[in-house]
């Protein structure tokens, strides 16, 4: 992932790197969502954050997202969702062929 100064620029890395911007960016959040907080006049940095396990994580545990406790300071945000159908691989046929040995430990229902 390219490394930016200011957390308000990085909607374009993720884009690039598999997530998409999901609009209204209110949904119920998901596992690995990524909310980006644009900043009022005050501060120029922004901020990020991202859900895992039901919990919302910056460079810190918070008890909710900073848009909730702070909504004074940012003017808006944005919601960025990994797109998990993009990434994992489509099936191909096998044909009566044995799959290769990867591919029976993916498709397996124990991993």
């Amino acid at each position: 992932m390219e490394r930016r100064d200011y957390a308000k620029e990085y909607g374009e890395v993720l884009v690039k790197t598999g997530f998409y911007r999901e609009v209204p960016a209110h949904l119920q959040p998901r596992d690995f969502d990524v909310h980006i907080l644009y900043p009022r006049k005050r501060s120029h940095y922004g901020h990020m954050e991202i859900f895992y396990k039901g919990r919302w994580y910056s460079d810190f545990y918070q008890p909710a997202s900073l848009w909730q406790l702070w909504p004074k300071e940012y003017h808006r945000i944005r919601l960025y969702r990994l797109a998990y159908e993009r990434l994992a691989p489509s099936p191909s046929p096998t044909r009566g062929k044995s799959p290769k040995v990867g591919q029976r430990f993916a498709q397996s229902s124990v991993y």
